[in-house]
């Protein structure tokens, strides 16, 4: 196989290398958008029942960039010149544009120029003319535009699939696991990242959707997964569980982390309200002192008693607090502290360790942000500081010398209210500066911490530990008090929506209460702010590899059962998380607070998180305390 057929495979099997569903049974006349069904030829032109075109095809989802320099002066000009050849193959030349293509997932620096035809959707695709048209198109039009791509597409496939929960009360819940061993003990597992269960597809109801078991692979994984998918179908069937797909995606979770290096900036400037008063915040940033890591989110205050001695710490994910490799090189240069970031990938933080005093400072907002807001103001005032403003400046102060000039009254007013902007718009700009260059933002350093790989079982259920306590200087609390009224006035919120104000100050859950699915959850994070989202009552199996030189593939696989979250389907609402949110306390619309955002998947725009409850057990087995909880 050719480079560009395999990387045209890649591409544009990523969404679905393996389909079995029962509909098709029912409906033989119908296709499935998630058919599995795709043909590529050795130059990476694809051919499939809702999407052809090549050589160059971004995987699903994508979407449409117009930042390709100058493409709105030749768009017209190729559109006139792809529409005789459709009409050629009897294909609708009606949605036809000439624009930037990106994948949603893992997209490459620059998007791809593409000649995108839309076609109206059939559930009986007519397709098989879609390739040689593409392939003609591409002939007449890439010695002029060599980079040029062509990509006809089902207008349904254009669409972002999207995870809702499935049903409360549903009869796979009970037996989820226990389906999820079974296909464990029949499969060989090593490319896979884990198992979930969705209501699942690109319909706005989720009735329209079809319950589908969903296998998530590495981003190098190749070939096909049918034989897989039957199988596991099969194994459906056995638990009279027989209407419901299967289907395998390309699907790695990742850390919500914000790495300062990336090229697209996520999230708003801080706002004035999170430096004024410097009281700790939970939701809003935090970063790691002296280390070139990004960004990530405090999630608020937990209560630790131990002897009838009552101490409060700040709570986040472990791995917000704990330096990937390559931003560490200021704080090896403590001596001591290579050895204690290596032995924290496997072993937990004891109660105040010497070293994490030393090289774990955290800082609030973190100097990634400050540095972030302080260009955005600068970009702003020199926005307003345009030619007409400087014209009219330059005037103003010739004739406060004395030269013989004047300014009209409505040049005068214009130039009073831009001045107004700019000085309000320094004055912000100064308080930043100021906490920049005092270093006043430092919060506090890491107390104890569950380390980079820990997990914790229960009743015979593995899940991922990720948590970090920080103790807080007491000039980050309300005048440096220390009483217990102190903590339940900071554990709130930040207010990010001054018009919906946020729910009470966090408060544990009620004894015996359980979320189930389909409730809604709300968090509130650094990047995405307060966002709203809906809890799956079916648990996502994690397959997690954790570094192990002992190990033939230099890892060991763990299974652990995370809960999940997934996105509210509106056009008016963005995800529930973004890079950025891990270390968000998530809650019930009422600030009852379930558990801790800690990863996301990219492909299908879900999240999971830790119960509070399993967290709080683990700081009480590796912190030694008597009992853990929220201040109330």
């Amino acid at each position: 196989m050719s480079e560009a057929s395999s990387l045209s495979r890649s591409r544009a099997t990523a969404h679905s290398m393996g389909f079995v569903s029962s509909s098709q049974s029912t409906q033989p006349t119908s296709v499935s958008l998630f058919t599995s069904e795709t043909q590529i030829d050795s130059r990476g032109f694809v051919q499939s029942p809702f999407r052809a075109g090549g050589p160059a095809l971004c995987s699903l989802p994508a979407v449409i960039d117009w930042s390709i320099p100058n493409i709105h002066n030749y768009r017209h000009q190729l559109r006139a010149r792809v529409s005789p050849i459709l009409k050629e193959f009897n294909i609708s030349d009606e949605l036809v544009t000439v624009t930037g293509r990106r994948s949603e997932v893992r997209s490459g620096p620059e998007p791809i120029l593409t000649v995108l035809v839309v076609i109206p959707h059939d559930p009986n695709p007519q397709s098989s003319q879609w390739r040689k048209a593409a392939i003609k198109i591409h002939h007449v039009l890439s010695p002029e535009f060599p980079s040029i791509s062509v990509e006809i597409i089902d207008d349904k496939m254009m669409r972002r699939p999207h995870c809702f929960p499935i049903p409360p009360g549903h009869s796979i819940i009970p037996k989820w696991k226990r389906i999820c061993s079974k296909i464990l003990n029949e499969s060989d597992y090593q490319e896979w990242t884990g198992i979930s269960l969705w209501r699942y597809g690109v319909e706005d109801l989720p009735t329209q959707n079809r319950m589908t078991v969903i296998v998530g692979l590495l981003e190098s994984t190749v070939g096909l997964f049918s034989t897989f998918a039957k199988q596991i179908k099969g194994i459906l069937a056995l638990e009279n569980e027989e209407d419901i797909d299967v289907l395998f995606i390309k699907n790695e979770r990742f850390l919500l982390t914000y790495e300062a290096q990336a090229e697209v900036q996520i999230g708003s400037p801080l706002e004035l309200g999170m430096c004024r008063n410097r009281l700790l915040l939970p939701g809003v940033s935090i970063g790691i002192q002296n280390s070139t890591a990004g960004t990530w989110t405090l999630g608020g205050i937990v209560q630790l008693k131990r002897q009838g001695i009552e101490y409060h710490f700040a709570l986040t994910c472990f791995h917000c607090v704990y330096p990937p490799p390559y931003h560490r090189s200021i704080l090896t240069n403590t001596k001591g502290a290579a050895q204690a970031l290596t032995n924290w990938e496997y072993q937990h933080i004891a109660p105040n360790d010497h070293m994490a005093k030393k090289i774990l400072r955290i800082e609030q907002p973190s100097t990634f942000d400050l540095k972030n807001t302080i260009a955005h103001l600068d970009e702003s005032i020199g926005c307003e500081k345009n030619p007409e403003f400087l014209r009219v400046d330059e005037k103003s102060k010739a004739i406060e010398q004395g030269v013989d000039d004047f300014v009209t009254p409505n040049e005068d007013r214009r130039y009073r209210k831009t001045l107004d902007r700019i000085q309000t718009l320094e004055s912000q700009r100064a308080v930043f500066e100021k906490i920049l260059a005092e270093e006043s933002h430092g919060l506090g350093h890491v107390f104890s911490g569950s380390g980079a790989n820990s997990t914790i079982t229960e009743d015979g259920v593995t899940r991922i530990s990720d948590w970090a306590l920080i103790n807080v200087n007491l000039e980050r609390l309300a005048d440096g008090k220390t009483d217990e009224n102190t903590f339940i006035e900071l554990n709130k919120p930040f207010n990010y929506n001054k018009e919906s104000p946020p729910p009470r100050d966090f408060v544990p859950l009620p004894s015996g209460k359980k979320i189930i699915s389909e409730d809604r959850l709300v968090k509130f994070g650094r990047s995405s702010k307060g966002t709203t989202g809906k809890y799956n009552g079916v648990e996502d199996l994690h397959i997690v590899r954790v570094k192990d030189q002992t190990q033939r593939r230099g890892f060991r696989i763990v299974i652990t059962y995370e809960h999940s979250v997934s996105s509210l389907k509106s056009p008016f609402t963005g995800p529930f998380a973004m890079p950025g949110d891990s270390g968000s306390f998530v809650c019930t619309l009422q600030g009852e607070v379930v558990g801790m955002l800690i990863l996301g998947n990219e492909r299908l725009g879900t999240f999971s998180f830790s119960s509070m409850s399993n967290i709080f057990r683990d700081i009480k087995e590796k912190t030694g305390a008597d009992e853990v909880c929220l201040p109330e």
